[in-house]
């Protein structure tokens, strides 16, 4: 679906070291409401999403009817542009990486990547990787609010991490996400 395709693009650009923000977007060769604008360093980078059912079927390009056909028109001059020369390695971590799912009720309007910057910011070094991987509007929240749900992943270059430490570590990204962005732990 579109966020398993948006993933698959956070993949690439990670890898480029660019980092991407997606902004809601209409384009007459995507559907409605099913389209982002991706953009990196202010630049639009491109857009992305599910095409519309009529450039599909003009083109004859579904195999299953009910199979979603997604596509990414990325400007590759953009895209050179934004790619370091050079960027720094890791070594392979010697401890093992801890994960945690959290999701945050939030306000419908605001956009994931804040919520996604913020859990970074809040995690610090030790917070190695942040990705959406559910989102909910629906009868069980409150009208005008939706729940994101993100993995989060711990990994220490020096110790095991404790179950005291990620504790610790967790109360301080939902105790930011909640001081800054107003959002609250979602049972």
């Amino acid at each position: 679906d579109f966020y398993d395709f948006k993933g698959l693009l956070d993949g690439l650009f990670g890898d480029l070291k660019v980092a991407v923000s997606y902004e809601s977007a209409e384009h007459p060769t995507f559907r409605p409401g099913r389209t982002a604008k991706m953009v990196a360093n202010g630049k639009q980078l491109g857009i992305m999403g599910e095409l519309h059912p009529l450039v599909v079927d003009q083109y004859d390009m579904r195999v299953d009817r009910e199979q979603a056909v997604l596509a990414a028109d990325i400007d590759l001059d953009v895209l050179l542009t934004l790619v370091p020369d050079a960027f720094k390695v890791e070594a392979l971590p010697v401890y093992p990486a801890v994960r945690e799912d959290l999701a945050f009720v939030v306000d419908a309007s605001m956009p994931s990547a804040d919520v996604q910057a913020t859990l970074e910011k809040a995690g610090g070094f030790i917070l190695k990787n942040v990705e959406l991987f559910d989102v909910y509007e629906g009868d069980k929240l409150d009208a005008g609010k939706k729940s994101l749900a993100y993995h989060l992943t711990f990994q220490s270059p020096n110790k095991t991490l404790s179950d005291k430490d990620i504790q610790k570590l967790r109360k301080k990204v939902i105790g930011t996400a909640k001081h800054k962005l107003g959002a609250v732990l979602r049972d």
